[in-house]
């Protein structure tokens, strides 16, 4: 009854108070004070540094957020790679509010309250400018109470191409100083180049400012150093925790078999592979590929895969039981620093195949019902449906492939 006196008495108003909230022209302020809120309630405060693609920085990031809001602790989030150059995320037990801009001025006003800085540095693949994000992210961590941590989530100090794939869509390792391929050298907006071996030095001033680099694999730390001998601070490998997960019970009774993929998958997470794989499925003793998650719609699937969508994590054991699920592959095809999805998979109990590189491969190497693929076989889908048959319909084990990662820890490491 009182809003309808209202509405009756100021016919503007309630369109009034809409259009105050979708302009909301008071954020700018309403985030300062929050962020000043957090500097005086906190003894320090964390900055970590995201993009905007998800994944599995962004399941870290989550858990991460989700910890200190159990602690009663808030911590601001600087993404990149969205419509705009920066976005600033305040997050407090109480809430989260965020706001975007293109000003790197005010970025960096708006943050000013917080002297006692604890800088993470998760990813920034996205950015608009790579190189002037390295002179931005120094800035952020130059005062007396700054400190920076490093978090190798992908290889993008290493190169432009992120997962370390050339223009052919491969993995050559990593790239040395006279590497010429375009997909490891950076065009900024003006139109200068920078080699890849000038844009590892530009990154390298990052490495080395850092108080802390942390690997999540042994493999990737190998990787870090053999492309920064240079390299000052010390690495840490403190592997991902995962999510406890039901053993699931291996399907029998059928003379054809189902593998499963696990994930959202792209060209860098073997799309390309599959795609080879399923047009051979008819010809071989593997009725179906199942994919748990969503295959990257350029790449043609037979008929014989089936895709399921989007699925949550503690759902994987239910969704291979249902789906007859016999075996697990992870087609990666770059060096992956973690991979959630290998260390879920082997969770399951179900064997598991991946190729002998990154920490995929570190994974597998490692456990009782992993298998170990060369990765000559990405190109050879007849020769890899032979391998994964040979384990599955004949029983064969073949656990290590003889050019499996070597395992074990570089000086220089920290574990």
């Amino acid at each position: 009854q009182n809003n309808q006196i209202v509405s009756g008495r100021y016919p503007e108003y309630d369109v009034s108070v809409q259009r105050f909230i979708a302009s909301d022209p008071i954020r700018t302020h309403r985030l300062f004070a929050a962020i000043a809120y957090l500097a005086a309630s906190q003894s320090s405060v964390s900055i970590y540094i995201a993009h905007s693609l998800g994944g599995g920085a962004e399941l870290y990031l989550q858990d991460k957020l989700a910890s200190l809001a159990d602690r009663g602790r808030g911590a601001i989030v600087l993404r990149v790679g969205g419509m705009t150059r920066w976005r600033l995320e305040v997050h407090t037990p109480n809430g989260s509010l965020h706001g975007d801009t293109d000003d790197t001025e005010l970025m960096h006003k708006l943050l000013s309250p917080i002297k006692a800085r604890c800088v993470v540095y998760s990813c920034a693949v996205g950015d608009c400018d790579p190189i002037e994000f390295v002179h931005e992210l120094l800035r952020l961590t130059s005062g007396e109470q700054a400190s920076l941590t490093y978090l190798v989530h992908d290889y993008f100090s290493v190169s432009p191409s992120y997962c370390l794939l050339d223009s052919t869509n491969s993995y050559s390792g990593i790239p040395d100083s006279r590497n010429s391929d375009q997909r490891h050298a950076y065009q900024t907006r003006d139109g200068r180049v920078y080699s890849n071996k000038k844009w590892r030095a530009s990154w390298l001033k990052v490495l080395n400012a850092s108080d802390k680099i942390v690997c999540f694999s042994h493999n990737s730390a190998e990787l870090m150093v053999a492309a920064f001998p240079d390299l000052q601070t010390v690495i840490e490998v403190t592997p991902h925790s995962t999510i406890p997960m039901r053993r699931a019970q291996i399907a029998h009774g059928s003379d054809r078999c189902s593998i499963g993929v696990l994930g959202d998958i792209g060209i860098q997470k073997g799309a390309k592979v599959l795609g080879e794989m399923s047009d051979h499925l008819s010809g071989s003793a593997l009725q179906n590929i199942v994919i748990i998650g969503r295959m990257d719609p350029q790449f043609q699937l037979g008929p014989q895969c089936i895709e399921t969508g989007a699925y949550k994590r503690n759902e994987i054991t239910t969704l291979a039981e249902r789906h007859g699920l016999q075996a697990w592959i992870i087609p990666s095809i770059w060096p992956e620093t973690y991979s959630y999805t290998t260390h879920e998979a082997l969770a399951t109990g179900l064997p598991v195949f991946a190729f002998d590189i990154g920490a995929q491969g570190e994974a597998v190497a490692k456990a009782a019902n992993g298998h170990v693929l060369p990765l000559s076989l990405a190109d050879s889908p007849l020769k890899l449906l032979s391998r994964i048959e040979e384990v599955i319909v004949h029983g064969t084990t073949r656990r290590r492939s003889d050019s499996s990662p070597k395992i074990g820890r570089n000086r220089g490491f920290a574990a």
